[in-house]
């Protein structure tokens, strides 16, 4: 599964950084009318609400069939999260997964697969001015019907992702004297009790190794990490990109959960925990 989410990160890098694409000819008949979820990447954060609005309006005049909505940073907070994520939409029985980029004017539809399989070809993709009337042409003349003509109303933001319950770690446990492995690439010297690691799914593999803790990153908007961690220390309501560090024990699998706003790299982030 981890080869199958890093290989979903990096399209979506792809797709909401890369500037020019070309369009595809060919509409799958049947395929853009099932229910979809739309990840979204939009310049100004603090007009969110209303630009999420208002896609839904458009995409829903077209007939697509939307039931979630989330931000591209909250796709890659952790693998975990998008494992859930993934559940959720097949228990909600979603179909298409429908990127949009407010940047690079840029719409593309992909299967579900596209969350966990190593390869998949978009379905269709449209880029460039008036992106929502070529998508409209495109509905046209493929002559697609529609499934559903009970759309929803409003668009329903995933706003967090619900998670097996953790033990927490209240206090930062001291750790001078503990083995610990960081799966991330870290661009400083680490201290000699703090190694690079392969992420494995099994921790018993650490911890028989005599590794204590692993260190994880999180990256997402504030308020999504906020919600579904429940961090007294974050802002419920900001949409600002944040970066966390996680140190988890491998035998008990409990977290501690560090964050300064001071910090936006990892590398700083990490100075800045072992420091305190």
């Amino acid at each position: 599964m981890r080869r199958r989410v890093l290989v979903f990160f990096t399209l979506t890098h792809f797709l909401f950084s890369f500037n020019s694409i070309s369009q595809l000819n060919n509409i799958e008949d049947g395929f853009i009318s099932e229910k979809s979820i739309v990840i979204y990447s939009f310049l100004n954060k603090d007009s969110v609400t209303e630009k999420i609005f208002n896609l839904h309006n458009k995409l829903s005049y077209l007939g697509l069939d939307v039931v979630n909505y989330i931000d591209s940073l909250n796709t890659q907070t952790s693998n975990e999260i998008s494992n859930n994520l993934v559940q959720y939409l097949n228990s909600r029985e979603v179909k298409n997964t429908i990127l949009f980029s407010e940047k690079n004017k840029l719409i593309s539809f992909y299967g579900l697969g596209f969350f966990n399989q190593q390869k998949e070809n978009p379905r269709l993709m449209i880029s460039g001015d008036s992106v929502f009337n070529k998508l409209k042409n495109k509905i046209i003349n493929s002559k697609t019907k529609q499934k559903n003509f009970l759309l929803p109303p409003k668009p329903e933001v995933l706003f967090k992702i619900n998670i097996k319950p953790f033990g927490r770690i209240l206090r930062k446990p001291d750790t001078s004297k503990d083995k610990i492995g960081i799966i991330t690439k870290i661009n400083t010297e680490l201290p000699e009790n703090i190694i690079q690691i392969e992420e494995k799914e099994d921790y018993r593999f650490y911890f028989s190794n005599g590794i204590n803790y692993i260190i994880h990153f999180y990256t997402g908007t504030e308020s999504f990490i906020q919600k579904t961690f429940n961090l007294k220390n974050l802002n419920p309501t900001s949409n600002k990109k944040t970066t966390i560090l996680v140190l988890e024990h491998t035998a008990t699998r409990n977290r501690f959960f560090y964050f300064n706003p001071k910090y936006n790299e990892k590398e700083d982030l990490l100075l800045g925990f072992l420091s305190n």
